[in-house]
Parts: structure tokens; sequence; C-alpha cells
């Protein structure tokens, strides 16, 4: 591990100084904003921390799609936390809200692929701490076997619905690129070409190349020779599959405990492919821990984040608080283990080949053309001509801006 011995000296200096200020100065304590899954176990911390550090750790909870823009709005006015948890860095980074993390020497500590959700123009912006995908999930008594090609899931869904063994086959999440990824990427399709350098090639925008044109293809196929309905949400095919009536869907360790409890005898596998292409790749997405670059107490908050919460034990407690059960994320940090949940080896084997999509702005401008163009394929617009539009809309807005 790399040595952090400037840090505890510098750290231990501050606290020397508090000692002997008289009140208590305002920097004995730091305030770390976080989300609902992750409070219990913070609150614990907070409270380890300030045993073992002497710094009090006040911790405050919001919803985790609202922290990246209160730390926008309050962190330059001085009122935002002095470390906080994000799943994205881009809009933060060129906002300058964030501190970069100098995560170099301590790579081997950490999943491979999760060291890549926070890097953003050459810099590591936050300490990955979990990681998440979907991964492919099945009826067995529906689909006794799992299907290796994304044309076997067609003619397995026709079959089932033709015999009236269920209502649907496979019933893909409408409008949603993330759990569709899989089979996007299947046939070959890419959101950005890449340059020799590692870069992103904004000219080269792969939703309409051969392998997006034949991904479109399969999924305006599907839709429409009524394999599938339009408007079927994430709540909507779960509770159809715990009814018996859905063969097979894609979806993440959020659902874990639902297909638990369903009483369905279930298979979580990894996800089909597409000719040489043995499975789909799925995105990853992951959470970290980030500080304010407004911090007036960045060195408790380098301590808080790389000193303390970098140790398998505060990790493990992360992760999984007092209850010992694996929450719905997987440890980015590879000294960490997780028992409790029966289905997260399935999950994390299903995202062996996972990808984290590119960590630019532009990527947010393609996600949402995207969805659009997969909402208007599956109500019948032409699967050509949409994803053109798509890319004419991408390219429009990415030069505009």
């Amino acid at each position: 591990m790399k040595c952090r011995t400037p840090l505890f000296v510098a750290i231990l200096s501050a606290l020397v100084l508090l000692v002997g200020l008289a009140p208590v100065a305002a920097q004995d304590s730091i305030t770390v904003w976080g989300f609902a899954d992750h409070s219990e176990a913070l609150l614990i911390l907070g409270e380890q921390f300030e045993e073992e550090f002497g710094v009090a750790v006040e911790y405050q909870e919001l919803p985790f799609d609202q922290i990246p823009t209160d730390v926008l709005n309050f962190a330059p006015v001085g009122e935002g936390p002095d470390v906080f948890l994000t799943f994205t860095v881009t809009q933060l980074v060129d906002n300058g809200v964030i501190e970069p993390i100098d995560l170099s020497g301590m790579e081997d500590q950490f999943h491979p692929s999760s060291l890549q959700l926070f890097n953003y123009q050459g810099q590591n912006w936050a300490v990955p701490f979990a990681y998440e995908n979907v991964a492919f999930v099945r009826n067995v008594d529906l689909v006794p076997e799992a299907p290796a090609t994304w044309d076997e899931v067609r003619e397995i869904s026709a079959q089932i619905m033709e015999s009236g063994a269920a209502r649907y086959g496979y019933v893909p999440l409408f409008g949603d690129p993330y759990h569709q990824y899989a089979m996007w990427t299947a046939f070959g399709t890419y959101p950005f070409g890449q340059n020799e350098d590692g870069s992103y090639n904004l000219d080269d925008i792969g939703l309409n190349s051969e392998g997006g044109l034949a991904a479109a293809q399969w999924l305006s196929d599907y839709y429409a020779d009524g394999l599938a309905d339009v408007d079927m949400g994430d709540e909507v095919i779960l509770g159809l599959f715990e009814e018996g009536e859905i063969g097979m869907f894609i979806t993440g360790p959020w659902w874990s405990q639902r297909l638990i409890d369903s009483g369905i005898n279930y298979s979580i596998d990894p996800l089909p492919g597409v000719g040489a292409v043995e499975h789909g790749n799925a995105m990853m997405s992951g959470y970290g821990l980030a500080i304010n670059a407004f911090s007036e107490k960045k060195l408790l908050a380098e301590a808080f984040v790389l000193d303390f919460m970098m140790r398998p034990d505060t990790m493990r407690t992360l992760l999984t608080a007092e209850g010992g059960s694996a929450l719905t994320r997987f440890p980015a940090f590879l000294s960490v283990e997780i028992e409790g949940d029966p289905n997260l080896p399935g999950f994390i084997a299903a995202g062996e080949t996972a990808i984290v999509p590119p960590n630019i702005p532009e990527f947010g401008t393609l996600y949402g053309a995207w969805a659009n163009a997969t909402i208007l394929i599956a109500q019948g617009e032409d699967p050509t001509e949409t994803m053109n539009n798509a890319v004419e809309q991408i390219r429009t807005e990415i030069e505009s801006s």
C-alpha cells in the first residue's frame, strides 16, 4: 500500500493544535453526505472514526441522485460536505467542486474495472467502494437451459407464448439502454470509437454502425412480432416474473431479495451473445467516496477517505453494516468478501465482461438520444431511420455545446 505517513503526521499535528484551542475550533468534525443504503454503516463508521482519530463525523442522508447536484450548488459557497458518496464525477470535475484523489501504487487493491469508474481527464476523482451490473435471470421451469444467443432468446420466447406456458418469454425493460446494453453490445454496438491513445473519438458514434443497426433491427422485430409490450417498467416485469408469467428478464442485484422471496425456481446467468461474441457486455456502474474541493478540512477529509475507509474492515462495514447481510452491490476492494446473498456470485460472474461507459459529458447526450431511439423502435418506427436520426441529433448537440 502506498505510504500515508506524511498525511498521518499532518493530521496528528492538526489535532494537537485543536486540543489547545478553547472553545474547540470547527475542525473537530467533518461532514459526510451519503444515501439511505449506506446510512446505517456510515453512522457506525462515524463513531469509529471519532474514537480512532478524535474527529467527529456529522452525517447527512440525501437521495443518491441528489448528492451531485447539491454538491454543485452548495460546495462553492462553503455549505457542502467535506466527504460525499457519488456515482458520477464528470460534471463535478467540470465545475471544479471535487478534489482529485491519487491512487497510484494502490491499484492492486481494487477490482480493475472499478478504477475506471471515476477516471476522468486522466485523473482519479473518487475511491470506488462498490460496483454493480445486470445479469440474465430465467425461470428454470420455463427455460431449463440458458440461451446462448439473442436469437435463441427470441426462439424460446416465441415457444413459451405459443404454448401458453406463460404470458411472455423474455421482456426487455422499455426505453432503457442500461438494461438493454448487453443485447446492443453483443451485436457490436458501441457508444464512441476510441483513438490510439485511448481517448474517445466523438466523430465516431457507433449507434448506427453495422452492429448498432443489427441490434436495432432485432429489437424492432421483437416488438413487432408481439413478443413484448411497450411501457413495461422494472417493477411490472419483476412482478410478472414473481407470478411465473415471464420466462426471462435482465435485472441487477437490487432485486436480489425479491428473487429470493419469489418462490420461483430461478437461475442467474451470463448475458447471451451473438455469433462469435460469447457474451454481451453489461454496463458497469458504481459508487465512490469523494472529497469536496472547497472543503476547509481537506486533511481530515483525506484521512477519513484514504487512511480510514481504505481498510478491509471499514470497507466491509460500509457494504454490510451491522446485519452482516450483503447490500445489493459488489465490493470494489479485492480483500473484502461479502457473504449472505446467494445471488451475488451469479451477478458478479455476469459482470466479468461488464464495461464502464465513456466517462465524458458527451455520453450523457448520447445516452438520452439512445433511450429515445429505443422507445421509438419499440413503438414501431423504422429502426435504421431512427438510429440515423439519433446519431444526427447527438452530433448536433455535441457541436453546439
